[in-house]
């Protein structure tokens, strides 16, 4: 949802700079991924890059990279370090960082299959309490 609103405010906003409640949000979000990334990276250590979840790891590892830099270019360019142009064409990478939610999808499948479960356990128990009961 924030994407959203930062993608659509930016679209409207082409000419000003970007919201200061944005770049606090974009700044936590950056801290909160690094974090987690580096947790992962220490953990994992090389099986990081060869686990069957190795795909989506590199793609973590670049859209936390490319949100760095991004960070990095945009408060230099607000010290009048650098020119916005190419930060404007870096942002359409923004879309990539939607792809995080087909991660969250494959669990779904998962979850069905537990509820399905819970629920068939459900009615079998609540027989056994009416024979427990008569």
């Amino acid at each position: 949802a924030f994407a959203v609103y930062s993608a659509n405010y930016e679209i409207s906003h082409l000419r000003g700079g970007t919201h200061d409640v944005v770049n606090a949000f974009e700044t936590g979000f950056l801290i909160f991924y690094v974090t987690e990334l580096a947790v992962k990276l220490i953990a994992h250590r090389l099986y990081f890059f060869c686990n069957k979840d190795m795909a989506w790891n590199i793609f973590d590892l670049f859209l936390v990279i490319q949100s760095m830099y991004e960070q990095i270019v945009l408060v230099l360019g607000q010290h009048g370090g650098t020119s916005l142009v190419f930060m404007r064409t870096l942002r359409v990478l923004k879309i990539a960082k939607v792809l995080r939610v087909v991660r969250v999808l494959r669990f779904f499948t998962e979850l069905r299959v537990m509820m399905n479960s819970l629920i068939g356990s459900i009615i079998a128990m609540f027989w056994s309490f009416v024979m427990l009961a008569f």
